[in-house]
């Protein structure tokens, strides 16, 4: 039954993909590669980005890629213009991490 849903749900995203593509990206490709259950669209983000890897840097979310797919891209693109979208994701990354430890310290 979930399996289902889920495959149902992959259709409607890719139908719909130029609402989002610009938006979430980064956010439904790390959903691909963590589960399994997402092999369709895993595979379709996949091939886009091989095809564009530059794309993973220009969406709006890219700060929450994830460090293998950094690595990655820091494999196949121009040195000059990863390294400026890594200072960016950089500080995306110590952005969150700040308001993790923010968020800790009211809780507590």
């Amino acid at each position: 039954m979930n399996y289902v849903l889920i495959e149902v749900l992959q259709g409607i995203l890719m139908e719909r993909k130029h609402f989002w593509m610009d938006k979430q990206s980064v956010l439904i490709y790390n959903a691909g590669q963590k589960y399994p259950t997402c092999a369709l669209l895993s595979e379709i983000m996949q091939e886009a980005f091989y095809q564009e890897p530059e794309l993973l840097l220009k969406f709006d979310d890219f700060t929450s890629l994830e460090i293998k797919t950094v690595n990655w891209l820091y494999n196949v693109m121009s040195k000059l213009d990863l390294c400026r979208r890594l200072v960016e994701w950089g500080i995306g990354q110590l952005q969150n991490t700040y308001s993790t430890i923010r968020m800790l310290k009211v809780n507590f």
